[in-house]
This record gives C-alpha cells, structure tokens and sequence, in this order.
C-alpha cells in the first residue's frame, strides 16, 4: 500500500490539539517518494476519490511547493495504483521481447532491391537513374 505509507508519526508534545495521549499526531508527507497518484472527479475546484468520494491528498514535488498531482489511500485507489505498476511492468518485458523478435526479422538489402526494381524499368524505359528511385519501405505491422 504505497499511498498509506506516507503517514508519518510525528511527535507534537503533550496536550497539543491532534496529539494523541502519548504527543504524537499522524502526519501526510505530500513528498514522499512512496506517493503514486490515483483517479479522481473535480467538482467545484475540490478532487474526490473516483472510489471512496473522499477529498484527495496532494502530491508535491520535494522542496517544492508544486502540486504533482493527487492521490487517496482507500483500497480500491490502492488496487488502481498496483494494477498500473503490473501493467506498466508487463509492458516493459513485453517490449523487450518484441525486440528480441525485431532482431530476428530478416534483414533487407534496400540496394539490391533498388536495383532490382532499376533493371525491370530500364526493361522498359531508359530515363531512370538509380539514385532518383525515392523508395519507402512501409511495413504494416509497425506503427
């Protein structure tokens, strides 16, 4: 639970509004490394948990007062964010695998085409020079 672990305990003193019996008070840490952001809804310029309807809690960047973004700790809010991270690894192995592939596609020999192709116009027209040949290899699975 990523987002819970920005609770910190704190200790405040004795008697001091918040504190608990001992002093402390729990505290968010809006710049913890720890912080992944979740979905949310705005209305009226306030974000609520697309989960639980509760207010969200900033993210800022540390040192820095600047909102990176928001988050809850309900637990479906925490299940968003540790689903993304499997899907954000999974595509990760997967591009590399698709690389690996890539690597094994035979490979092509665009001079010998050109040249190729260059012979069968010459067939018919003699006006062609090999370098005004402006060929694109398109290759549909590719994006």
């Amino acid at each position: 639970m990523a987002n819970k672990d920005a609770f910190t305990r704190s200790y405040v003193g004795k008697g001091i509004p918040g504190a608990d019996e001992y002093g402390y008070t729990i505290v968010w840490n809006a710049t913890s490394n720890f912080l992944k952001p979740s979905s949310y809804i705005t209305i009226h310029n306030k974000n609520y948990c697309l989960y639980c309807g509760k207010e969200m809690k900033v993210i800022q960047m540390n040192g820095d007062y600047k909102i990176i973004g928001y988050c809850c700790t309900c637990e479906k809010a925490e299940k968003e964010i540790s689903t993304y991270e499997k899907i954000k690894n999974i595509k990760g192995k997967c591009f590399e695998k698709c690389e690996i592939l890539k690597e094994k596609l035979p490979k092509v020999n665009v001079s010998k085409i050109k040249k190729n192709l260059l012979n069968s116009i010459n067939n018919k027209k003699n006006s062609f020079d090999l370098w005004d040949l402006d060929i694109k290899i398109k290759n549909p699975y590719e994006e």
